[in-house]
């Protein structure tokens, strides 16, 4: 599967940013509470190095889109949308939102390779958004 605007979210936002954004706070060690479960002392630990997380008090982990991903319960397609939205990147002129056609992917795809990678991700129906 190509996941090219997974992979852009990934370097443009960091999770510290991102658990921000959704009014989640971090202490200076990196812990939130967890958005599992109800809990006295934070136990969700951010990793900025990583741009991941993990609950120690569920034992779930993942990175920032598997955050979104689990705090708004939506499914991969809806968490790419949101993240894009979130760093205003371009995602949703790339295709018809009816069939999934191309329109254009200028806004994602850089260099003549990237354009290729992504019209056989495409064709294969294997890119998602």
């Amino acid at each position: 599967m190509n996941n090219n605007e997974a992979v852009i979210i990934k370097k443009q936002l960091n999770i510290f940013d991102l658990v921000e954004k959704l009014n989640l706070y971090p202490s200076k060690s990196g812990y939130i509470f967890s958005i599992y479960k109800e809990e006295r002392t934070p136990s969700l630990l951010l990793y900025r190095d990583t741009n991941s997380f993990y609950c120690f008090a569920t034992g779930k982990g993942g990175d920032l889109i598997d955050f979104y991903m689990d705090y708004y319960k939506v499914d991969f397609k809806t968490a790419i949308i949101g993240l894009s939205k979130m760093i205003s990147l371009n995602i949703n002129n790339c295709f018809d939102t009816k069939n999934y056609n191309k329109i254009h992917y200028s806004s994602i795809c850089s260099t003549p390779s990237a354009e290729r990678d992504f019209m056989v991700s495409l064709k294969s129906q294997t890119y998602i958004c």
